[in-house]
């Protein structure tokens, strides 16, 4: 149940996750390193959005958040993941609760680019 009742804050985790991530999930955003694929069947649906980590904002703060942790701990995994990050960013979900994704993408990817894809969608 990892970041039940979330409410704000950012999580990264590096490991696996159990059944049911984010349940009761009202605030914040969580990173997930999946490189099995089980994210997917293990997430609540209800209340958060999961979408694979891409070239956009979001992985810049995503590495750093690695790094950080990295210089703090010297964790063998963070380092792991910092060598071939370009590689391994792609195992990485970006979770959010539905309600705030739209507000997240918009900001790492640009308010205009998100108004002109519903544009053309409305059309």
């Amino acid at each position: 149940h990892c970041c039940e009742y979330m409410t704000g804050g950012m999580v990264v985790v590096l490991g696996e996750t159990g059944r049911n991530f984010g349940a009761g999930m009202t605030g914040g955003q969580a990173y997930v390193y999946d490189i099995h694929n089980t994210l997917e069947r293990r997430y609540n649906p209800e209340l958060i959005a999961i979408r694979r980590v891409g070239g956009s904002g979001d992985d810049v703060e995503l590495r750093a958040l690695v790094q950080a942790h990295y210089d703090k701990t010297g964790s063998q995994r963070a380092r792991t993941l910092l060598e071939d990050w370009e590689s391994q960013r792609q195992f990485f979900w970006h979770i959010a609760p539905r309600e705030n994704l739209r507000s997240i993408e918009a900001a790492n990817e640009g308010a205009a680019k998100s108004e002109t894809e519903e544009e053309v969608v409305a059309r």
